[in-house]
């Protein structure tokens, strides 16, 4: 998949992946700061039960120089 600068990515766990159901909740973690998206992703998964083990990482591709 070819991806531009700006784009992100979310890779994620089963335990996190659970309680993205809603198209509302991952865009909103995706217009957090990439640095505080994995945080607040967890502490989502927390809220909601947190079933599961949960580990999140948002990635951005930056340009090149």
């Amino acid at each position: 998949m070819p991806v531009q600068p700006g784009d992100r990515l979310l890779l994620c766990s089963d335990g996190l992946h659970a309680y993205l159901d809603s198209g509302t909740t991952l865009s909103d973690l995706f217009k957090l700061d990439v640095r505080d998206a994995a945080r607040a992703a967890i502490r989502h998964a927390n809220a909601c039960g947190g079933a599961d083990n949960s580990t999140a990482l948002f990635v951005e591709f930056l340009a090149l120089p």
